[in-house]
C-alpha cells in the first residue's frame, strides 16, 4: 500500500495551512529532540495534569525498567504471552537493543527526563499516569527483522498472534483505559474479537500505520486512532511518503524525537529518532493528560474531543488524507468538554464495508452489547458515512502549543468526511476504582 508519489498540491496545501497555525516559536528544529515537550504545550499542560488517575497499556516489546528516565516511573511490566522459544530468557524484559523500541515508547509516556551522565532524558507527555507494558515478541527480536525468532503461544506451538490478542484481554482486565500500540503485526479475527472487547469496555486503543506511506496493523484497524507524524513545524516529512487514508484521525510529533541508543551497548547514550511509533505514544499521552482532567467522558467523547480540537479551525469535521482532522492541540484539548460530544467512536467503518475490516463493525456492536446488553441496542439501520458534528468550544486555534496561534479557517480541498461513526453508546467503566494486578515492577 506504499504510494510512489506524493500529491504536490496536498503538501502545499498542507504548508500553507500550517505556517500560518503555528506559534512564532514553534520551529526553532529538532535540538535535544525534547521539541515534543517544550515546544507543543506540553510543559503548560502539566500545570493542571500529568495524567494522574489513567492507565495505558503498550503493546510492543520487551522493555527495560532499569533505563534511566523509566526508574521511578509508573511503570508495571506485565506477564508477556510470548512465550520465549528456548523456554528460559524472560520475554517481558531485556537489557539488550530488542528493548531499545518498547522503552522509548514507554519513556514518551511516563519518562522522568533523569537522564545519563548528566544528559537531558527523555521526558514523558503524561508522566502521572500508570503505563502497563506488554510484550508482543520473543528474546532478541529486533525492528523490522521479518526472520527474527518467533513467540511460542500457549499452546506451545509458534503463534506471533495469539499473544496480541491476550494482551488486550488483559490489559483491559487490569483497568487500561489507553493501549498505544507501535508495533505492528498481522491481525486475525482473533485479535478483531479481543479488539472489539476493548471498545466495549470504553478503551481507547491508539495506533501507528507505518512509516513511508505503509499503512500496516495495528493503524489498519478497524475503531483505532490512526496516527501521521511531523516534524517541529508541524509539516509532514518532505523526503518520504506518508500515510493517506480515510480513517486517518491525527498528526503528531514524530520526528528528530529523544530516544534511547540500545544499539550503542548500553543505555547512558541516547540520539534522534523519526517514526509513527513516536507519535502514537505521543498522542496517547496527550489523550490522557485531557481525559484525566474530564475523568467524566467516555473513550468515544475522548475520540470525539480528539478530532474537533485540533491545530485547525475545522467545524464542519472535513477530513484530509495526509492531515486527518489536523495536529493535536494540546491545550484545546485539555479546554474542551468531552461530554459535550457524541458517544460514537468516529472511526468505525460502515456495517456494509465491502473491504477487509479487523474487526468488524458487527463484532464491536455484539461485543457492546454482550457487555452491557442492557444499555446498548442493536442499530436499526446500516449506519451512514456522515459524521456527527457537534458543536465546537470557543477557544482559538494554538497549533500544538502555546495558544498564541492565531485562528485558521480550513480549507481542504472540498474533501468530505469519510470516516464512520457507528452508533455505539455505553456508559464508561471507569478502570480507575481496579489497581493494576501486581507485575514485575521496576
Amino acid at each position: 500500500m506504499r504510494r510512489t508519489a506524493r500529491p504536490a498540491a496536498a503538501l502545499a496545501l498542507g504548508a500553507a495551512l500550517l505556517a500560518s497555525a503555528l506559534p512564532a516559536a514553534a520551529s526553532t528544529g529538532a535540538g535535544d529532540g525534547l521539541w515534543y515537550i517544550t515546544e507543543t504545550g506540553i510543559d503548560e499542560a502539566h500545570a493542571q495534569t500529568t495524567g494522574e488517575g489513567i492507565t495505558i497499556a503498550v503493546i510492543d516489546g520487551p522493555v527495560n525498567p532499569a533505563a534511566p528516565d523509566l526508574v521511578g516511573a509508573n511503570v508495571v511490566v506485565r506477564p508477556s504471552f510470548c512465550g520465549a522459544p528456548d523456554g528460559v530468557t524472560p520475554s517481558e524484559t531485556s537489557t539488550g537493543p530488542d528493548a531499545e523500541h518498547a522503552t522509548g515508547t514507554v519513556a514518551l509516556l511516563v519518562g522522568t527526563g533523569a537522564g545519563a551522565g548528566g544528559q537531558p532524558g527523555i521526558r514523558g507527555v503524561a508522566p502521572g499516569a500508570t503505563v502497563l507494558t506488554y510484550s508482543m515478541h520473543a528474546p532478541g527480536w529486533q525492528e523490522g527483522d521479518l526472520d527474527g525468532p518467533a513467540c511460542l503461544g500457549s499452546a506451545g506451538y509458534v503463534d506471533d498472534l495469539a499473544p496480541v490478542a491476550e494482551s488486550i484481554d488483559d490489559a483491559v482486565a487490569q483497568g487500561a483505559d489507553i493501549i498505544s500500540m507501535s508495533s505492528g503485526s498481522a491481525w486475525n479475527n482473533t485479535i478483531g474479537e479481543a479488539v472489539a472487547r476493548a471498545y466495549a469496555a470504553g478503551v481507547v486503543i491508539v495506533a501507528a500505520p507505518g512509516n513511508d506511506g505503509v499503512i500496516g496493523w495495528p493503524g489498519s484497524g478497524n475503531g483505532v486512532v490512526m496516527v501521521e507524524m511531523s516534524d517541529s513545524a508541524l509539516q509532514l516529512d518532505p523526503e518520504t511518503d506518508t500515510t493517506s487514508s480515510p480513517y486517518l484521525a491525527v498528526v503528531a510529533p514524530g520526528e528528530d524525537i529523544r530516544w534511547y541508543d540500545a544499539a550503542a551497548g548500553s543505555w547512558d547514550s541516547y540520539r534522534l529518532a523519526s517514526g509513527t511509533s513516536m507519535a502514537a505514544p505521543w498522542t496517547a499521552g496527550a489523550i490522557a493528560l485531557a481525559w484525566s482532567q474530564h475523568p467524566d467522558a467516555t473513550g468515544n467523547q475522548m475520540m470525539q474531543a480528539l478530532i474537533r480540537n485540533t491545530a485547525i479551525e475545522n467545524p464542519d469535521l472535513e477530513h484530509h488524507p495526509q492531515w486527518g482532522y489536523g495536529p493535536v492541540a494540546i491545550l484545546k484539548l485539555l479546554e474542551a468538554d468531552p461530554t459535550q460530544y457524541p458517544d460514537e467512536n468516529p472511526f468505525l467503518r460502515p456495517l456494509d464495508d465491502p473491504g477487509t475490516v479487523v474487526p468488524t463493525t458487527q463484532q464491536v456492536l455484539d461485543a457492546i452489547a454482550a457487555a452491557s446488553p442492557q444499555a446498548t441496542a442493536e442499530p436499526s439501520e446500516t449506519p451512514t458515512a456522515e459524521a456527527t458534528a457537534a458543536p465546537r468550544p470557543d477557544s482559538d486555534a494554538d497549533g500544538v502549543g502555546s495558544g498564541a496561534g492565531p485562528a485558521l479557517p480550513i480549507v481542504l480541498g472540498g474533501v468530505g468526511v469519510v470516516a464512520v461513526a457507528a452508533v455505539v453508546l455505553l456508559a464508561r467503566r471507569r478502570a480507575a476504582s481496579a489497581a493494576p494486578a501486581a507485575g514485575r515492577e521496576p
